[in-house]
């Protein structure tokens, strides 16, 4: 890519053009899906999804939630233009599954956006509008697609809603404790270790019960319960007495 275009191309990022923006529940575009997609596992860092570096990834190291996030490619069919559309591992699968019914060389799709702005029960669906047009089709295969890998959208407005202000030396809400405790109770274990994956969660942050928890133990204590949900041991602190497990 040459300086030009380079400039081109940064112009329109930054002014929020080049990336497909569903803000709001019903927002759709139109557009063939080109070439082949970018896929990547990251972390919302407050501003935008970065890469996660998996050994040494300080994002890990926070218990910061791994998602996948995937990048096409996309011919908006109204403004005649390639863009970007950025998305969820599980919004890309819709994708696949209309490229595996119909292909994606002579189909346009309607991607529609289902959920409130920030809200975390959003999905979209990707639907057959309906077939290109010679002159699209030859239009659409002569554009430019865009170096998914290193272009990032600055204005990511598809992560979770922004923090408010909490205390955090608080107890951690009733809902999360409820949700904590429903979570060990299923682990794919025996009730004895269970109670041995419940007691070393506590042990680790010194606490008694789960309540005891604050908000700033949060995300560690999740992504603990994530390590149990997939067959990682916590080592039982000694001296672990019966509680409120049940």
């Amino acid at each position: 890519m040459n300086g030009w275009d380079r400039a081109k191309e940064l112009t329109e990022q930054n002014a929020g053009g080049l990336f497909e923006k569903l803000q709001n529940d019903g927002d759709s575009f139109v557009a063939k899906f080109c070439e082949e997609p970018w896929a990547l596992v990251s972390h919302w860092d407050g501003t935008g999804y970065v890469e996660c570096t998996a050994e040494g990834c300080t994002h890990c190291a926070k218990g910061v939630k791994k998602s996948t996030r995937v990048k096409f490619n996309v011919w908006n069919v109204t403004e005649r233009r390639m863009k970007i559309w950025e998305c969820s591992g599980k919004a890309a699968t819709e994708v696949r599954t209309v490229r595996d019914k119909y292909g994606l060389e002579k189909w346009c799709f309607e991607v529609k956006r289902h959920g409130a702005a920030k809200s975390t029960k959003t999905t979209y669906s990707v639907l057959p509008e309906r077939e290109l047009t010679a002159d699209e089709k030859k239009t659409a295969d002569a554009a430019q697609v865009h170096d998914l890998k290193n272009t990032r959208d600055e204005d990511d407005d598809d992560g979770p809603a922004p923090a408010t202000t909490v205390d955090p030396d608080a107890k951690i809400h009733a809902r999360v404790v409820a949700e904590f405790r429903e979570r060990i109770k299923l682990l794919p274990l025996g009730k004895e270790e269970k109670k041995r994956a419940y007691y070393a969660l506590l042990g680790v942050f010194g606490c008694e019960r789960l309540d005891d928890l604050v908000v700033a133990q949060e995300a560690r204590a999740r992504s603990l319960i994530e390590r149990a949900e997939r067959g990682e041991s916590i080592a039982l602190p000694p001296g672990a007495e019966d509680g409120d497990f049940a």
